[in-house]
């Protein structure tokens, strides 16, 4: 406090003064007591006087919230004076003991109490003392006291609703802040008692200037359906009030939402073929109805239905590509699945504005390559494994290899693989024709996808894919099919070490006319192998990794190994168990590191072998004494008949036999049974079909006879059945 006291007064007037002491002698007091009414001027009157004189008291009530006391005197000119504030409790008479002010001089400043004063203002009754020197003449003067609120003050509204957004959208509002004070204002931070809501202009701390607005931008970014509140919390230099709040409100809505099964498709066909169709599935993972359509990039392209609705269940499409005019290599394209302008009780997903997109592939193979062995179309094939690619244009002229190291051109055709290493490689070639090129896989392609390139002089004739395996076994058959009887050998070893060898198989005149001969396992003392020959095994793991099974029984497997002899050729050899003796034809499977080969036969016959002779197809019956008819392999569909001949040998009394003959499509056309053997011997059978005017001359291509001894297969027969070729007459024109 300052306990001023007339300690000032007498210091400035040259008395001697002491603190708390009463006015010196001829000082007088006039004590007017008067409540002052803010900014309302208060008069005074003061008799003539030559010695200090203290007017007490005047007052005033300062509110809560006020920020400035002013107290303005105005007396006769040339007076001096001094203006004590005192808070709480009156001055005492003679006692000029201020909280605030007490100076005299001439004409002083207004007397100002702030909140920053020292000490601070405060609310309350402040009580107001006027001390003068000396007023010879006497007079009046006013006194007014003002009191006002000089500090920022803050406002906002206390709510603000958002309303209806989408999950992964957000909407933005403009939030006011006002400053109604007469001092600037300073907003040091807004804060958010929820993530989905914030402020996010303008940087903070900013200033609202006095009776200025200021707009603060507010996001709503909801994360989950349904209503959503937040508190808003903003901290300001407003004294009374350093934090307001304000309600935020709006509710997050899932809407409909795309969602496709898949992000790509692969087609994969050869060139002129169209694959298989593929589907996937659209459904609504939102909310509320989706309508949807789906638009291809490319004309070979399309899908079924093209458009649809979901409330959540999942609609199937069927995506379909057409090859027809493509050249081969890969072709690219897209389905582009969009929201529909909505129908009744649909909406739109802002977020989803663009398309979904499915990536369509397309890779049409001009060449395609498969096992010279199995003729298996999409199955691996190995490294140093023989293999046939069929295309289109692959040759200028057919050409086959005759010497070894085989070539990597022929007639100026080549062939490139690059592996799945990236490593690319000509491969060795046996064999090149327009539509088909014979090769090696080149020793060291890797495993995996491998792409194949035909070249024809500079031009690129084909390409294609091929999967290459470490082993992929393969068996090579006698009709060079992948099927049926096998191109094997049976090896013989009598007692002594004598060997022999003999085939497995008989042929006719006509392709595919190979047939499983019976192999005699002979006497006890004999031993009979099996020599199977194929392509792409010679990279077994190990030898017990090799299994095989002839006729559903386990066979010993005496080894396999490169042939040695034919580039990429391997053989297996097997023993041929006696318990096989009459089994007839029977299947042989391989298998290599758990990789199976095609399915090949072999007939084993019976103890005593029936021996086959002069077997052949003809249009009549043979002569007396079992003598053959002459051979004929085709057949018009004018003729009357088509007979099946053959003379068997080492026939035992009860041995049958059976004809069956078969369609060019193979199925049974007919079967006929011989009455059984009445003695041993020699026999000569010659069964027939009638073509003309029945079934065989509306059936024309490649028929089969088949004989059947005992109910195991003998031995079969392939003939032609062809129309007369047209006559064309020409008329002279007179």
């Amino acid at each position: 406090m300052f306990h001023r006291l007339f300690t000032g007064l007498a210091a400035f007037l040259g008395i001697a003064a002491a603190a708390d002491v009463s006015i010196q002698s001829g000082g007088r007091v006039y004590s007017h007591s008067i409540q002052l009414t803010p900014g309302v001027a208060q008069g005074f009157g003061i008799p003539a006087t030559s010695s200090l004189t203290m007017a007490c008291c005047f007052s005033i009530a300062v509110p809560e919230g006020a920020t400035r006391l002013r107290v303005v005197v105005q007396p006769p000119s040339g007076v001096q004076f001094a203006i004590g504030i005192k808070y709480g409790t009156e001055f005492e008479e003679g006692r000029f003991d201020t909280d605030y002010g007490g100076t005299i001089r001439a004409n002083p400043e207004p007397l100002e109490v702030t909140r920053f004063s020292n000490p601070p203002l405060r609310a309350g009754i402040h009580y107001i003392a006027i001390v003068v020197t000396r007023w010879p003449s006497g007079g009046r003067g006013t006194v007014v006291a003002s009191i006002s609120t000089d500090r920022p003050v803050i406002e906002s509204p206390q709510t603000l609703d958002f309303g209806t957004v989408a999950l992964g959208q957000n909407r933005e509002m403009a939030l006011a802040i006002r400053n109604t004070g007469n001092e600037p204002l300073t907003v040091n931070t807004i804060s958010s008692s929820s993530a989905q809501f914030r402020a996010v202009s303008p940087a903070t701390p900013f200033s609202v200037v006095t009776s200025g607005e200021r707009a603060a931008t507010i996001r709503f970014e909801p994360t989950a359906a349904g209503p959503q509140t937040a508190t808003l919390t903003i901290a300001s230099t407003d004294p009374f009030r350093q934090t307001v709040t304000v309600s935020l409100s709006g509710t997050g809505f899932a809407p409909p939402t795309i969602a496709i099964s898949v992000t790509s498709l692969t087609f994969n066909a050869q060139s002129g073929t169209n694959p298989p169709p593929q589907t996937l599935t659209i459904r609504n993972s939102g909310s509320g109805t989706l309508a949807y359509q789906i638009a291809a990039t490319q004309p070979w392209l399309s899908v079924s239905p093209a458009s649809g609705t979901s409330t959540g269940a999942a609609n199937t499409v069927t995506v379909t590509v057409n090859t027809a005019g493509l050249a081969g290599g890969s072709h690219t394209g897209e389905l582009r699945v969009s929201q529909a302008a909505p129908a009744a009780g649909a909406t739109l997903n802002p977020r989803q504005a663009g398309a979904a997109v499915v990536a369509v592939r397309l890779v049409l193979t001009d060449v395609a390559t498969v096992s010279a062995a199995t003729f298996a179309a999409g199955s691996p094939v190995a490294a140093e494994s023989i293999v046939s690619a069929f295309g289109q244009g692959l040759a200028l002229t057919t050409e086959v290899a005759t010497a070894v190291p085989l070539p990597t051109s022929l007639a100026g055709t080549s062939v490139r693989i690059r592996d799945s290493a990236g490593t690319e490689r000509l491969a060795p070639l046996f064999f090149v024709s327009a539509g088909q090129v014979n090769y090696l896989v080149p020793p060291g392609t890797q495993p995996g996808a491998a792409l194949l390139t035909v070249t024809v002089g500079e031009r690129v004739a084909g390409t294609g894919r091929l999967q290459v395996a470490r082993v992929a076994p393969g068996l090579f058959t006698a009709n060079a099919s992948g099927r049926g009887v096998a191109a094997t050998l049976a090896l013989r070893v009598r007692q002594g070490g004598a060997q022999s060898v003999q085939p497995v198989f008989q042929c006719g005149a006509l392709p595919g006319s190979c047939y499983a001969a019976p192999v005699d396992l002979g006497p006890e003392s004999d031993q009979l192998f099996l020599l199977l020959f194929g392509t792409g095994f010679r990279g077994a793991s190990s030898p017990s990794a090799i299994r095989a099974t002839i006729g559903g029984e386990a066979a010993e497997v005496l080894g396999a190994a490169p042939q040695g002899e034919f580039v990429g050729l391997d053989q297996v050899n097997l023993r041929l168990s006696r318990s096989l003796i009459g089994r007839g034809e029977v299947n042989v499977v391989l298998t290599v590191d758990g990789a199976t080969a095609n399915t090949v036969t072999v007939n084993i016959g019976p103890a005593t072998p029936i021996r086959v002779e002069n077997a052949r197809t003809s249009r009549t019956t043979g002569g007396t004494g079992c003598q053959p008819p002459t051979e004929v392999t085709s057949f018009l569909t004018t003729d009357e008949r088509a007979y099946a001949w053959w003379l068997v040998r080492n026939v035992r009394t009860g041995d049958t036999a059976t004809a069956e003959w078969y369609l060019p499509n193979g199925s049974l056309f007919n079967r006929f049974n011989f009455a059984a053997a009445t003695r041993d011997g020699a026999f000569c059978y010659g069964p027939f079909i009638t073509i003309a005017g029945n079934r065989p001359a509306s059936s024309p291509g490649i028929w089969t006879a088949r004989v059947l001894w005992n109910g195991l297969l003998l031995l079969s027969q392939s003939f032609l059945i062809s129309a007369p070729a047209a006559v064309t007459e020409s008329l002279d024109q007179q």
